[in-house]
């Protein structure tokens, strides 16, 4: 009985002792004020944000691009259109991104066809200001004797640095647009900033960070060798807040290619650097006379040039011309319930040609003509053609 009684006492004091223990863990904790959890994973389900907004409600037929959509869709090109590509109804010219020493020379925008349009159907605007060519430009020969080669679809280029947004109109089209049966693309130059900023951006690439796949049952014995070919960019803005009511933005650049092309070998068989060249200007304005009455200024200068030489003749390089100059003012303001927009703007675009003046051809066995031997040796070009859109 005594061992059952000191059992019973024993178990009755350590039943007893638990309360107060949990009074003591709760004490202890209370008075830490830390808590141990498990390790808790978080995980982003936001969907990320669209590279355009379409199918607007109220437009149907429009398409956005956005500021950060164009800046992350570059390619270091320039071109501003090449933003357009994941555009559903837009197509780019199968020669784009060709690997020819042409079109490496080429510097110019991208041609485009909307909704199966040809690629001057189209309406190129910058700011609402209509820059389509007028002028044939399907001659791709620079040594037409008549026309003029390698006019652009847009006669204005626009590095795509400055460039706010991109609209794009496939279907549903206003009439208000007029002169097309193709689409219209209007980019909108940025505002400049409130708040003082500079970039400046450079690109390089030639022959040797190139490489080229080729097919395994490719035949190479007769291909022509890669083109050897440099290529550089490089452009710059500024963003100059001058005051409260009065900010400036300023934009610059330039963009070069040379390529390499050899001489027949009736003519030595030697190769001389043609080149392109691709610059770009703009100010930009904008004054705020009061809340309710603001003015947009802009100057946009873009001068293109693109040589050629035939590989049977000496002394006949041509010069290409292309770009020229568009100045847009607008005033806008709201009087009571009425909002109003007053607008003047001016294109001037340049596609002429530079040559030598006159052509000749000669027999190689006069006693003069030592740089040629095939039978008849030519010299010079087919003139200067002058072509301008106003």
């Amino acid at each position: 009985m005594k061992f059952n009684t000191q059992t019973a006492i024993s178990i009755a004091l350590l039943l007893g002792a638990l309360p107060a223990a949990a009074q003591e863990t709760q004490a202890d904790t209370a008075q830490s004020g830390t808590v141990a959890l498990e390790a808790i994973d978080i995980e982003d389900t936001r969907a990320p944000k669209p590279a355009y907004r379409g199918f607007i409600a109220e437009d149907s037929g429009l398409s956005v691009i956005d500021k950060e959509s164009i800046t992350g869709l570059e390619d270091g090109s320039g071109d501003a259109l090449d933003a357009l590509r994941l555009m559903p109804n837009v197509n780019f010219d199968v020669n784009h991104s060709s690997a020819d020493a042409e079109d490496l020379q080429d510097l110019r925008p991208a041609d485009i066809s909307i909704s199966g349009g040809q690629i001057y159907d189209n309406s190129i605007r910058i700011d609402g200001v209509a820059v389509d060519n007028v002028m044939d430009v399907t001659n791709t020969n620079p040594a037409n004797y008549n026309e003029v080669a390698g006019a652009s679809a847009q006669t204005i280029f626009l590095d795509p640095s400055l460039i706010g947004s991109l609209e794009v109109r496939d279907s549903n089209i206003s009439a208000r647009y007029g002169e097309f049966s193709g689409g219209v693309v209007d980019a909108k130059v940025r505002d400049p900033s409130d708040k003082f900023g500079m970039t400046l951006r450079y690109g390089f690439e030639n022959d040797q960070m190139a490489e080229y796949i080729i097919d395994d049952s490719a035949d190479l014995s007769n291909a022509d060798a890669p083109p050897v070919y440099t290529r550089w960019r490089l452009h710059g803005t500024a963003d100059l807040p001058v005051n409260d009511t009065f900010k400036i933005l300023l934009g610059f650049g330039r963009s070069t290619a040379k390529v390499d092309y050899a001489a027949s070998e009736g003519y030595g068989g030697m190769f001389r650097g043609l080149r392109s060249t691709s610059d770009n200007f703009l100010v930009k304005g904008i004054y705020d006379f009061s809340d309710l009455l603001k003015l947009t200024s802009s100057l946009i200068y873009s001068p293109y040039e693109s040589e050629y030489a035939n590989q049977n003749g000496i002394n006949n390089l041509i010069t290409t011309k292309g770009g020229g100059i568009t100045f847009k003012t607008e005033l806008e303001g709201e009087t009571g319930n009425l909002d109003w927009l007053v607008r003047a703007s001016y294109v001037d675009a340049d596609m002429s040609r530079d040559a030598s003046p006159y052509n000749f051809s000669w027999s190689s066995e006069a006693p003069s003509i030592d740089y040629c031997t095939n039978s008849n040796c030519t010299s010079g070009g087919f003139g200067d053609l002058e072509q301008y859109q106003r």
